[in-house]
């Protein structure tokens, strides 16, 4: 109960957008905030379910968060949603939950749509975030906006300066395998592993012919099975890389990779390959790494299927971010709250179902945290 109070507390620190001057209105920002992030844990997915989690559980809700004037009607909620900052709110919101004293070693960073705010001819809000797979926390996102793409985002990222790079390791796609974000990261003290596809087509093609003309490289492979699916995958590394320094400005490259993939599935066995390029000096530090940027995608996946995410339709000002923000925060306390015995053997999916069917479970998740 203190959590919720505390959040109200914080949230106060946030500016106002509406004519508090004027005196005119109903509902405490902090308090429709703090309900709305209530709703967001029980899987509350657009403005109007939102409100209706909030008069389900006004009675406790009232008491906890404080609405003297009743439930906010959904119009409020998306008004609410639509003009704040969400920068501002995500954080309060790590503070609050602690994230912003977590110190991870491996990030990942990956952008997403939100495909049901897609309308009228404009595209779907995408968001870039930098996430903390060991711990299941984001640190920070950047809507993608019109006349954009990742790269962009991500350099918004890097000049917001609020991600210290000093002694960790950033993985990503092709996307972000930009010599300006190589030299960001690697000046700021850290290291990175990025995907080689054809946006670097010469490089590329070097590459690849670079390891089809090796016969000796460090080398390991690992066994892949599960869901009806077995086979390896093999990774080739190398250090020998004076060829690429000689035409390509990578600030910190140290290495290149291929990872080949073998799988049989059903009866079908399929290979494929891809390359990486880095500034770690050994197999392992690009092992490990690489192989946790699968939690990057998984996030995304919890997303779109527990949270149903690519439902909501709240689509115009800050409202898709706002709610991602949310929806990602949940996941952190969610996966904080699988070491309490009561929900060890819970599923995200069935953590939001137990917070929407008694606000108890909701309370004493926060609590634990």
């Amino acid at each position: 109960m203190a959590m919720l109070s505390g959040l109200v507390e914080l949230l106060k620190s946030t500016g106002d957008f509406r004519r508090t001057d004027c005196g005119n209105f109903k509902h405490s920002l902090p308090s429709v905030l703090t309900g709305v992030f209530c709703a967001t844990m029980a899987g509350c997915i657009g403005a109007r379910s939102i409100a209706d989690y909030i008069n389900d559980n006004f009675l406790i809700l009232n008491r906890l968060i404080s609405f003297p004037n009743g439930v906010p009607s959904h119009d409020t909620i998306l008004r609410v949603l639509q003009n704040v900052n969400p920068q501002t709110i995500a954080d309060i919101l790590r503070g609050w939950a602690g994230i912003d004293k977590l110190d991870p070693v491996f990030l990942q960073t990956d952008g997403k749509s939100i495909r049901g705010s897609k309308s009228n001819g404009e595209k779907a809000a995408h968001i870039v975030t930098v996430y903390a797979g060991d711990f299941a926390a984001s640190l920070l996102e950047q809507q993608v906006f019109e006349k954009q793409n990742e790269i962009s985002a991500f350099e918004g990222i890097l000049l917001a300066k609020k991600i210290n790079f000093n002694g960790k390791t950033v993985t990503g796609d092709a996307m972000f395998c930009q010599k300006s974000f190589c030299s960001a990261i690697t000046q700021s003290g850290g290291n990175w592993i990025f995907v080689l596809k054809k946006n670097h087509p010469t490089l590329y093609a070097g590459v690849e012919e670079y390891f089809a003309g090796i016969d000796v490289a460090e080398t390991m492979t690992i066994p892949i099975s599960g869901h009806g699916r077995r086979g390896t995958k093999t990774i080739r590394f190398s250090t020998d890389i004076d060829w690429i320094l000689r035409d390509y400005d990578f600030k910190g490259l140290r290495c290149i990779a291929e990872i080949t993939t073998c799988v049989t599935e059903k009866g079908k066995t399929t290979t494929s390959k891809q390359y990486l390029i880095g500034s770690v000096a050994t197999l392992q530090d690009l092992f490990i790494p690489r192989s946790k940027h699968w939690s990057i995608e998984s996030m995304h996946w919890i997303l779109d299927t527990a949270f149903e995410e690519d439902r909501c339709r709240c689509r115009t000002g800050n409202s898709p971010l706002i709610l991602n923000v949310f929806r990602k925060i949940a996941i952190f306390f969610f996966n904080q709250a699988k070491k309490m015995s009561k929900f060890k053997d819970h599923s995200i999916r069935r953590l939001i179902g137990r917070c929407k069917t008694k606000l108890s479970n909701l309370l004493e998740i926060l609590a634990f945290v």
